[in-house]
C-alpha cells in the first residue's frame, strides 16, 4: 500500500505541490469563463438581419478578444507551474520561449466582418523561434519522466 501510494505521490502530476496551485486556479478560471455570452439579444427588441448580424459580430469580437486574453493568461499560468516544478526536481528548463508581452502589446485586433474567423497575428511566436541547444536522448528521457 505504501509502495503504491508513493507511486501516485511521485508520479501524478495534480499531486505536485506546484502544479496542483495553477490546476485549481485554471479551473476556477474556466468555471467563471463559461457564463460568457456568445450571443446578444435584447428580447424587447426586433432586429432586422443587418442589425442582428452586426450586434452579433460585435458580440463575436468581443468574445474573441476576451478568449485570446484568457488563452494568454493560462499560457503563463502553465508555463510558470511547470517551470516552478522543473526547477523543484533539479532540472534547469529550456528558455527558449519568447517573451510574448512585447508580441502582445503590438497586436492590434482588427473588427471581424461577416465571413471572417478571428485569427491572432501573435499567433505562438514560440513555434516560429528558433530552436534551443540540443539536449542529450539520456537529459530528453529523463525529463519526460516529470
Amino acid at each position: 500500500m505504501d509502495k503504491s501510494k508513493q507511486y501516485l505521490y511521485h508520479n501524478l502530476f495534480i499531486l505536485n505541490s506546484s502544479i496542483r496551485p495553477a490546476l485549481l486556479n485554471i479551473h476556477e478560471m474556466c468555471y467563471r469563463i463559461k457564463e460568457m455570452n456568445l450571443c446578444k439579444l435584447n428580447k424587447e427588441k426586433q432586429y432586422t438581419l443587418i442589425e442582428f448580424l452586426m450586434n452579433q459580430v460585435n458580440q463575436l469580437n468581443d468574445v474573441c478578444i476576451k478568449l485570446y486574453e484568457f488563452r494568454e493568461l493560462i499560457k503563463e499560468i502553465v508555463r510558470g507551474a511547470c517551470r516552478t516544478a522543473l526547477l523543484e526536481y533539479g532540472y534547469i528548463p529550456d528558455d527558449y520561449i519568447i517573451d510574448n508581452q512585447m508580441n502582445i502589446e503590438n497586436v492590434k485586433t482588427e473588427p471581424l466582418v461577416v465571413g471572417t474567423s478571428y485569427i491572432s497575428s501573435a499567433c505562438d511566436m514560440e513555434v516560429l523561434s528558433d530552436a534551443p541547444e540540443k539536449m542529450t536522448f539520456t537529459e530528453m528521457a529523463t525529463k519526460r519522466q516529470y
